[in-house]
């Protein structure tokens, strides 16, 4: 894909338009015009700006422009009563945005350090300079999530996303996500976060890890609803506490939600009652050792089965089997079981429990679907190599703001898995395939790990030329080019010189108007 040019619009006051855009360019990015040592600073001979590469924040402001998530947060959280402060919903853009662009990086940096040589401006459109995000602004902003309610303003965040994606929510599960505290090595002071993977725990942590438990949609993986808290306060007794705080939220947003698929390790009757008392229905897969499940597989069942999709990508057939009570109340026991597994012997099936009268034959497929196989990259953060997220950037000792910044962190996620949900979509309709990292071979549904190192390797960057006021983006890939074509134009335009000459124009359009009304 050829470079990308754009200028302003000529007219008759060209040359003293063109004064007022040198002058904001000039303002907002004064320390970058300095750095002579920029390779890309006398590209063409003539002396220019040149961004920092742009890297995977214009996808993660794409998905945010798409999913709505600008207006969601400033219709749920009261802005600050405070002149001249700084919308929610800028903030949170640009926690987000720096969160998934600077992984896999050792720690993030503030935000007004990682942003002073990008257009953050065109990111967060609006007219925020990267000095204005302080750790004072940002802690203000925590302070008034934590106070609203970080779960309510999670679940309005993600109940617009899937509305603006014109994804119908009908079943959930359980899912989790670990962090540890980590303190400053140099000060001894201050608490920041850390990622743990999956099956490894921080041996420095000495205050106790966090926990954000998590309902996602079945089918997706995309969280919908998240609370934090300590490990303790997730302990299987605990469970239907939790679900009373989050399904009544959940169906505030997703009315057609009518099921929660669990572990049967975690499973009580509490937490059948507690569901029910939300209009939901509990799905568990039930193990071979119990006395009901053995009686049922030594049955014979020979008719009454309803052939779907389910389980996997393989062929799948399910029938009702049965009722029992658990603790007095009412279930149905539904045998489901794949064409391979049904030849065996002996026989390899699932049985899944849901609450009696809550589903019929036309909704098998829809019970079955979250026991599908999920992908190989649904890990909680997979897109961190590394596990220490904003350490060494936002060191926060106060726990109400760090329980607030867990909803931060989950907000990432959501953002995260919308973006591989789209681009797989988008590569599937256009058949698209992106080459592998040893580029062996093509990988035509890969992870969102694999497409930001794509983006981070087409190193994009924003040149702009003061001699002409031209605006230009360098060649790129002509494979990320077709991804981001595919996957629609609020992902694109982040990546068009049009973009930021539009908007940069603008400021010194409105910087003209403002002199001469001063005038």
């Amino acid at each position: 894909m050829t470079a990308d040019t754009a200028s302003p619009a000529n007219g008759k006051d060209a040359a003293q338009a063109h004064d007022h855009l040198m002058r904001v360019m000039r303002e907002k990015f004064k320390d970058l015009f300095k750095d002579t040592k920029n390779p890309l600073f006398t590209l063409t001979g003539a002396p220019e700006l040149v961004s920092e590469y742009l890297g995977f924040a214009g996808i993660a402001a794409g998905t945010m422009d798409y999913l709505g998530m600008d207006a969601a947060l400033d219709r749920t959280l009261p802005p600050e009563d405070a002149p001249g402060s700084i919308p929610g919903s800028a903030l949170l853009r640009a926690l987000v945005t720096e969160l998934l662009s600077a992984a896999p990086a050792p720690d993030l940096r503030e935000p007004r350090e990682y942003f002073a040589k990008m257009p953050l401006e065109a990111f967060l459109n609006r007219d925020i300079p990267a000095s204005a995000l302080t750790k004072d602004a940002i802690s203000r902003f925590l302070d008034r999530v934590q106070a609203y309610g970080p779960e309510r303003i999670f679940t309005a965040l993600s109940g617009a996303a899937f509305k603006n994606a014109g994804l119908t929510i009908t079943s959930c599960r359980l899912g989790s996500a670990e962090f540890a505290l980590w303190e400053d090595p140099i000060t001894g002071s201050g608490q920041a976060l850390m990622a743990i993977r999956e099956g490894k725990r921080s041996k420095s942590s000495e205050n106790g890890d966090l926990t954000l438990l998590s309902l996602t949609d079945a089918r997706t993986r995309i969280p919908l609803f998240a609370l934090s808290g300590t490990a303790a306060d997730f302990q299987p007794e605990k469970l239907p506490e939790f679900l009373r705080l989050g399904l009544p939220l959940l169906k505030e947003q997703f009315p057609d939600l009518r099921y929660l698929a669990l572990e049967h390790r975690v499973f009580t009757p509490e937490i059948l009652a507690a569901a029910q008392e939300s209009g939901v229905s509990i799905l568990m897969k039930l193990p071979n050792t119990l006395k009901c499940v053995k009686s049922l597989r030594e049955a014979d069942f020979a008719d009454g089965f309803v052939s779907i999709a389910g389980l996997g990508r393989k062929t799948c057939r399910a029938r009702f089997c049965g009722n029992t009570e658990i603790s007095g109340i009412k279930v149905q026991l539904i045998l489901a079981e794949t064409e391979e597994d049904a030849e065996k012997t002996p026989k390899v099936s699932r049985f899944v429990i849901a609450a009696a009268g809550a589903a019929d034959h036309a909704a098998l497929e829809e019970i079955l679907a979250p026991f599908a196989e999920s992908p190989a990259s649904r890990d909680m953060w997979r897109i961190s190599r590394d596990p220490r997220i904003f350490a060494g950037s936002l060191l926060l000792s106060n726990p109400d703001r760090r329980n607030a910044l867990l909803m931060i962190l989950a907000t990432g996620m959501l953002v995260a898995d919308f973006t591989e949900y789209v681009m797989k979509n988008a590569m599937e309709r256009e058949n698209l395939k992106m080459p592998a990292p040893d580029h062996r071979v093509n990988l035509a549904s890969p992870g969102i790990a694999r497409f930001k190192e794509l983006t981070d390797n087409s190193r994009i960057c924003m040149l702009f030329f003061f001699n002409t006021g031209n605006f230009m983006l360098p060649e790129v890939p002509d494979i990320f080019a077709s991804i981001v074509v595919a996957m629609g134009e609020c992902w694109l335009r982040y990546y068009q010189a049009k973009t930021y000459a539009d908007f940069y124009s603008g400021l010194a359009a409105g910087e003209k108007t403002a002199k001469q009304e001063a005038g």
